[in-house]
């Protein structure tokens, strides 16, 4: 079923493939993404086998360079430079992409592993989450604000071999207001990044710091799990750096955006790998999305490449996909094409959200131009009660949603 499933997608003219390696040395008190901590060389070598067969597979039957190829985790810096070399080849099979990233945690920079990557990988991505040593020990992060430190240093001699993202996390109970905008000038100083991505704690449930938090009376959230408390606006230092906001927690200077990202907002079709990872691929006649199943150990040692015991298949329906398009494409400043949608679902925007297109748009949250619906910057922080009031309106609506994919986006 997947592999009939995969032979009949489309690429629209580009593919790009992220590979999932769910392994930390200690996981994070915040996250609940999959990953696991019970490593040794011979699974991590099995898992990276196994990966190498996938990607064999899809270059077999798609004889182009990816898009882009993202390897994300958990922590890729752990898997070391010669299995990191092996993905890299195979995933570099038809040439190079327009650009390759790779995730790392500072503690675990190394200059043999990046040295390695030199030539195939050109961006990096660093997930600092903060400087300071109270936040970092509230996140329950690995390292302590000196080796995060440490491990920046180690980087700097490699710094104009790659373009540089930093990942960072506000909204910490912890932080105090200034922290974030501290953590960005030091950071600045240090290694001059190319593009920050700011996030908005969220406390997920199921995770040991929401068991904390929620013990803890003092701490206050709201309905989407964000910690409520005041911390300073970033983004005019981050304009007077010279970065600028491309998507509500993404800022770049000039053609330094994420393009793997960009794909993912715009749902351009994508490959997603390894044990949790997701894909999104289209055919003439359905949205098709795959996940890979939270097993490491069936992922590492599973003979056949996209079997049923390691991934799942589902078709997203008119509604769902309608939901998606708004969800990812409204975090973005370009917003989404009302053309696109019009020829995807047979019908103007403006008829299925008759309700709260008007309404926020009277409130300053909304803007069409140039046949793109996008937010303001008023707008990007209130997003989540937008998307709500859509999704209601999608779901009262009483036309038919056609879901024709047959044209390129």
């Amino acid at each position: 079923m997947i592999i009939s499933a995969l032979e009949q997608a489309r690429d629209f003219g580009q593919l790009s493939l992220y590979i999932h390696i769910p392994f930390c040395a200690r996981k994070c008190d915040y996250c609940d993404f999959y990953s696991r901590t019970d490593m040794t060389g011979e699974l991590l070598d099995a898992y990276s086998d196994h990966l190498c067969r996938e990607i064999s597979f899809i270059t077999d039957r798609y004889p182009l360079p990816f898009t882009s190829v993202f390897i994300g985790g958990g922590n890729p810096g752990l898997l070391g430079p010669k299995r990191l070399q092996k993905i890299l080849e195979a995933s570099h099979r038809h040439g190079r992409p327009a650009e390759c990233t790779i995730e790392i945690n500072p503690e675990s920079i190394d200059a043999a592993l990046l040295t390695s990557a030199i030539g195939m990988v050109d961006r990096l991505s660093i997930g600092v989450q903060s400087l300071k040593q109270k936040n970092l020990q509230m996140l329950g992060r690995n390292a302590t604000a000196e080796q995060t430190l440490e491990g920046l240093r180690r980087f700097q001699p490699l710094r104009e071999h790659f373009s540089l993202n930093i990942d960072l996390i506000q909204g910490v109970p912890s932080q105090h207001a200034d922290d974030t905008l501290e953590d960005i000038t030091e950071l600045q100083s240090l290694l001059h990044p190319d593009h920050f991505s700011i996030y908005d704690l969220i406390i997920e449930e199921g995770t040991p710091l929401h068991t904390r938090v929620a013990a803890e009376s003092s701490i206050e959230t709201d309905v989407n799990g964000n910690v409520l408390i005041s911390c300073s606006d970033v983004r005019p230092l981050l304009s007077s750096l010279g970065f600028s906001r491309y998507e509500i927690a993404n800022y770049a200077k000039e053609s330094r955006q994420c393009l793997h990202n960009l794909h993912y907002w715009q749902l351009l079709p994508y490959l997603g790998i390894g044990a949790g990872a997701s894909s999104t691929l289209y055919t003439d006649t359905n949205v098709l999305r795959l996940h890979g199943r939270e097993n490491l150990h069936a992922y590492a040692y599973e003979s056949s490449s996209f079997s049923d015991t390691i991934y799942e298949i589902e078709k997203l329906s008119a509604q769902e996909f309608l939901e998606e398009i708004l969800l990812m494409g409204l975090r973005t400043t370009a917003g989404v094409s009302l053309h696109r949608l019009r020829d995807c679902f047979g019908c103007d925007l403006q008829d299925i959200l008759k309700q709260s297109l008007p309404a926020w748009e009277a409130r300053g949250c909304l803007q069409i131009f140039d046949d793109y619906l996008s937010l303001t910057e008023k707008g990007m922080d209130l997003l989540n009660s937008i998307l709500i009031d859509m999704f209601m309106d999608i779901e009262s609506f009483s036309g038919t949603l056609l879901l024709a994919l047959d044209t390129d986006f």
